[in-house]
């Protein structure tokens, strides 16, 4: 699976990602036993992947992410919250959604895929990616700032 959809196998090394026409394939260059890759994209760009380590987030780390986080850009707060041993986005209407972790400190999750950045291992900030949105960065909103 990526992103939720399906890889459908075209040849020993090449995979389409669901419907969408997106083009994976693998090479021979595999690291720790996983292959890395180039994917291809409908308009003729490419780029490498390379496999990251698994990441399967306990609720003490996933509580980390919890806080408030504003993006001026954007001039809108998101929450990252703790719900049932699931970190998830609520937007400024209430509405939530869980995240998935991806690989460490990133998660694919309601709208796009979140990637977090840490200063000193403090979640500081996190980049959300979406479509036509690029590292779209939300900062953490520092609680001793709001008394």
């Amino acid at each position: 699976m990526v992103g939720g959809q399906a890889l459908i196998p075209v040849s020993e090394t090449r995979f389409l990602v669901g419907e969408s026409g997106v083009v994976i394939e693998f090479d021979g260059d595999a690291r720790g036993g996983r292959p890395s890759g180039s994917v291809l994209l409908l308009n003729g760009d490419t780029f490498r992947i390379e496999p990251v380590p698994e990441f399967a987030p306990s609720s003490e780390e996933l509580a980390e992410y919890a806080g408030e986080y504003h993006s001026d850009e954007a001039e809108v707060t998101y929450r990252m919250e703790m719900k049932d041993s699931a970190l998830v986005r609520v937007d400024r209407y209430g509405e939530s959604g869980p995240l998935r972790a991806a690989y460490p400190d990133a998660f694919f999750g309601p709208q796009g895929f979140y990637i977090f950045h840490r200063d000193g291992g403090r979640v500081t900030s996190f980049s959300w990616i979406s479509g036509r949105v690029w590292d779209l960065r939300f900062q953490r909103v520092d609680e001793s700032s709001r008394r």
